[in-house]
């Protein structure tokens, strides 16, 4: 059975039923048999007919209103809406069905898309009429909070894509502010309208929620909302901070930003939960005024993000998220083009550069491990930095099954054939192939630790401008899972995606 084209086209479809019916009454015997599937009359309505019934539809009118109520949302014409709902009120619920393009939502959940679904459809990024449409929807007896099952309702949608109007009407309408997605749903699961709108960068729709009185339980929210006065920043954690810059750098609050960086919020550092940096995020985004204030406040143009490796104005170049149009892109990447890769160059002779080092391990395997593939399995697992040269003095031991794991250390870079050479006591391997070792073993009754598996930790696969960066900054981070694909520990050499180096200011 065929669907109909994304983009419906009435006058298409009957010139196919036309066609039918000319090449019926011309004896083609492929034509004759799909006429006469379905009447006994070769003439236009049973054409009609046959291929109404061929996209799935009981009758040549219903299809042709499936094709006016698709054709209607997306022209977003309301007379015409008015009009087809007053005669046919039940299609202001009914699903859309039979599409190529697997549209299947009801009206109202479609209008929430649109913004996001414009391309495809080939309808403008800018979609004037989506909150009238949205209201005639509802005052037709579309459900303001969605149906039963749903993953996520309608307000949490239209937030996610960024159109404001709609939020605007189903808040108007009673929608419930406060519900949240489901646990496994796309997106932010678990998470309210606000909280959609906040981490996809769509400011338009924050304003509308915080003006409605949405619940702002923290202070990533308070910063994406642009108002953290009344905030404890001082006994806010870092990481807690860290995002809630990444939020006001995203949303261009910029009173937020000067704030957060006024307390000591480290303006070059990612969080350690989506590694995102404010100027990378701003460039990312399309917003100017946030790249102005951080530059402003020492942010670095040349630092490379932790996770893509991409410097803000390589961000410039990449499909973005939010609400900001081409021209704000454009100018984003005017401020940084200039500023990028004017970083003065290190004199070849400078001496070497102390680097702290900091090693945060995350999804370790447990402590008393089962046999399993080439594991024999083992008991009382521990893991710990190894010395160089001397392979039972281990840093930081820890045990297999704590929450987290993290080292702390010292090296020293000096400059070597265009980069840097890294050395230190916990530093193994030959200059062209450094590496730290993470050592995995058990320990007995008496303490006794005996090696079974190591993992490499590769630090030739460090991005130069990052390393460059450690060096200013005084700090390199490295950021991994210490369980490997089969539930045992992590070893072998060890190099991205499997871990993350970022640079960070020290303190």
């Amino acid at each position: 059975m065929p669907d109909l084209p994304a983009r419906p086209d009435l006058d298409q479809l009957r010139h196919q039923a036309k066609d039918l019916l000319h090449a019926a009454q011309h004896g083609y015997l492929d034509a004759i048999a799909r006429i006469s599937a379905v009447s006994d009359q070769v003439m236009l309505s049973a054409a009609q007919l046959a291929i109404a019934r061929e996209y799935g539809f009981a009758s040549w009118a219903k299809l042709k209103l499936e094709v006016e109520r698709r054709d209607i949302l997306n022209s977003r014409d309301l007379p015409r809406l008015t009009r087809l709902l007053a005669e046919h009120p039940d299609l202001a619920t009914e699903n859309l069905q039979h599409w190529a393009d697997r549209a299947s939502e009801d009206p109202l959940a479609y209008i929430t898309m649109m913004r996001f679904d414009h391309g495809r459809l080939g309808l403008p990024a800018e979609l004037p009429g989506t909150g009238a449409i949205a209201r005639a929807l509802t005052d037709a007896g579309a459900p303001v909070n969605g149906y039963p099952g749903r993953r996520e309702t309608p307000l949490i949608t239209a937030a996610s894509y960024g159109d404001a109007d709609v939020a605007r009407v189903l808040l108007d309408a009673g929608a419930d502010i406060e519900a949240v997605s489901a646990t496994d749903s796309g997106g932010v699961p678990g998470g309210s309208a606000l909280t959609h709108a906040a981490v996809f960068g769509m400011t338009g729709v924050v304003d509308v929620l915080a003006a409605a009185g949405a619940r702002i339980d923290s202070l990533e929210m308070a910063a994406a909302a642009g108002d953290i006065t009344g905030w404890p920043l001082g006994r806010s954690t870092v990481q807690s901070r860290l995002r809630a810059l990444a939020m006001a750098a995203d949303h261009q609050r910029l009173e937020a930003i000067d704030q957060l960086i006024a307390v000591g919020t480290p303006v070059n550092e990612p969080d350690a939960e989506w590694g995102r940096l404010p100027l990378h995020l701003a460039a990312r985004n399309g917003r100017p005024a946030s790249i102005r204030r951080l530059l402003a406040h020492g942010a670095d143009p040349d630092l490379r993000d932790p996770l893509d490796h991409r410097t803000p104005l390589e961000w410039c170049q990449q499909p973005g998220n939010g609400d900001s149009g081409s021209a704000a892109r454009d100018e984003a990447e005017a401020i940084l083009r200039p500023l990028t890769g004017r970083r003065i160059p290190r004199p070849p002779d400078q001496g070497p550069v102390r680097i702290q080092v900091t090693i945060a391990g995350s999804a370790l395997p447990g402590r008393d491990i089962g046999p399993g593939g080439n594991f024999p399995g083992a008991s009382n697992v521990h893991v710990g930095v190894q010395r160089k040269g001397r392979r039972d003095e281990l840093l930081g031991l820890t045990p297999g099954d704590a929450p987290s794991a993290r080292w702390d250390f010292a090296v020293t870079a000096s400059p070597a054939g265009g980069g840097f050479d890294i050395k230190g006591p916990y530093v193994q391997g030959r200059p062209d192939a450094r590496f730290i070792y993470l050592s995995w073993g058990t320990v007995n009754d008496d303490g006794a630790f005996t090696m079974f598996r190591r993992a490499k930790l590769m630090l030739d696969v460090i991005d130069p401008a990052t390393l460059d960066a450690a060096c200013r900054y005084g700090s390199l981070v490295a950021r991994l899972e210490l369980t490997d694909a089969n539930g045992h520990p992590l070893g072998a050499a060890v190099r991205p995606p499997l871990i993350r180096w970022s640079a960070a200011p020290t303190g």
